[in-house]
């Protein structure tokens, strides 16, 4: 359980294209000025998800 909202959460946290700024302000990784200065929204996220892939579709794809 959870893997989606930690990758998610890696996803918002890293990304440059918006600033997420908002979503970390009240949290304890907030507080790491280091880490928050040298990572948040600092690169490009490739965010790639099989949630709702089917053996059907990946069958049809041959």
């Amino acid at each position: 359980m959870g893997k989606t909202l930690n990758m998610s959460m890696l996803k918002y946290f890293f990304r440059n294209d918006q600033d997420n700024k908002h979503l970390f302000e009240n949290l304890k990784i907030y507080k790491e000025k280091e880490i928050i200065e040298k990572y948040l929204n600092k690169y490009p996220v490739v965010y790639v998800t099989f949630k709702d892939a089917k053996k059907e579709d990946l069958l049809s794809m041959n």
